[in-house]
């Protein structure tokens, strides 16, 4: 078998194309390392007000004086513990105590293909903290959204999405946990909730995700960003059959054998 060839994804828009964004609010989850740190770095340099969540708020404390000791500001540490809707509810509510509108939503915080283990409601746990607390904490937090025009919403994604299915008849791995698996539905589940909440908002004549979000790996995307590799644009054009495109969601019934899941990693 041949070598498989990617499509490129040239850097067409960096930190340095952000513009201002004084006077504006973001919240960022999973704001304490990885992708989440920059984007909190990112959006504060250009002079947004970034709500830092992170699972305890020793995490998001220790996180803006980080950031603060770079010389940033508008820095808010904010307790969130995706696996725990009542953590969820206090988060949102906190939210909307301190303000009155939100500009940005990023869903960035993930678990990834850890042993089999529950929310604290009971749910698995990569599909609890990877789309249901982000779910439940997206529909909390519309009204501030919607008070802001072209306010957007962005789920980060992964390439694991292509092969994700949504085991609706054994959703909370209750006969079989497949680590790698239950990755990928959680982050199928993540663009398909990207692209009907986008449907929906249009629908209701909403400004909230309109507009253009630019990244990297989601190019020039006018929706609720599923920002993730390639699952937006492939190499500058949109996708077609052969990128496998995420219209075609596969919903599973059926049991999938460990080596087929290790073969589409």
């Amino acid at each position: 078998m041949g070598a498989v060839r990617l499509p490129p994804h040239p850097m067409a828009w960096t930190r340095a194309d952000i513009p201002s964004l004084q006077g504006r609010t973001a919240l960022v989850t999973g704001a304490n390392s990885g992708l989440g740190l920059e984007t909190a770095r990112a959006l504060a340099a250009q002079g947004a007000t970034v709500l830092l969540a992170c699972r305890s708020l020793a995490n998001a404390e220790q996180t803006a004086t980080h950031l603060a000791a770079e010389g940033l500001s508008g820095l808010e540490p904010l307790e969130l513990n995706l696996a725990d809707l009542e953590s969820v509810r206090s988060a949102a509510s906190a939210v909307a105590t301190a303000h009155t509108s939100l500009d940005l939503l990023i869903n960035n915080a993930g678990v990834m293909a850890p042993p089999l283990e529950r929310s604290a409601q009971g749910f698995e746990l990569q599909l609890a903290v990877n789309h249901l607390g982000h779910f439940a904490l997206t529909q909390a937090l519309l009204p501030l959204l919607e008070r802001r025009p072209g306010a957007r919403v962005v789920h980060v994604s992964s390439g694991a999405a292509y092969f994700g299915r949504i085991a609706f008849d054994d959703l909370g791995a209750e006969r079989r946990y497949d680590p790698w698996g239950a990755y990928g539905q959680s982050k199928l589940a993540n663009v398909m909730t990207a692209l009907e909440l986008q449907r929906r908002l249009s629908a209701a004549g909403s400004t909230v995700g309109q507009g253009r979000s630019s990244k990297q790996s989601c190019r020039r995307s006018s929706r609720p960003s599923a920002a993730s590799a390639g699952l937006v644009e492939v190499g500058g054009r949109a996708p077609t059959r052969r990128d496998r495109p995420l219209s075609r969601a596969r919903v599973a019934g059926g049991k999938r054998s460990r080596a087929s899941s290790a073969r589409r990693t």
